[in-house]
């Protein structure tokens, strides 16, 4: 859920039987070539997550799109399972995700 007025964006994650409810504060920065999207873990287990997710040209052709994401706590509060292998697979998956609604709204296809 995307909340405007106040910089929110409520987002609740599935993923190997595990649920959570995330609120992000987000930031919104723009240059002229670059654009990005800079979200914050505002409270419950992942408190301190940050994620960067960037936008530049490249050639005034194309678009290359990253996502950084950093953690500042002393420990990860979930299985260790998903700092070697689940956080790639879930990552990998939403930028599937993101790559093909950007193409599809490019398009004007449905996704």
């Amino acid at each position: 859920v995307w909340v405007p007025q106040k910089k929110h964006l409520k987002v609740r994650l599935l993923a190997f039987n595990y649920g959570l409810d995330l609120n992000f504060k987000y930031i919104l920065r723009s240059a002229e070539l670059q654009h990005d999207l800079l979200l914050e873990v505002e409270d419950g287990p992942l408190k301190g997550l940050s994620t960067l997710i960037r936008f530049e040209d490249y050639r005034r052709k194309y678009t290359v799109m990253s996502i950084q994401s950093f953690f500042k706590a002393e420990e990860f509060p979930f299985p260790r399972f998903f700092l070697t292998f689940g956080i790639e697979i879930v990552l990998k998956n939403i930028a599937i995700k993101l790559r093909s609604y950007l193409e599809n709204q490019k398009t004007g296809a449905n996704p």
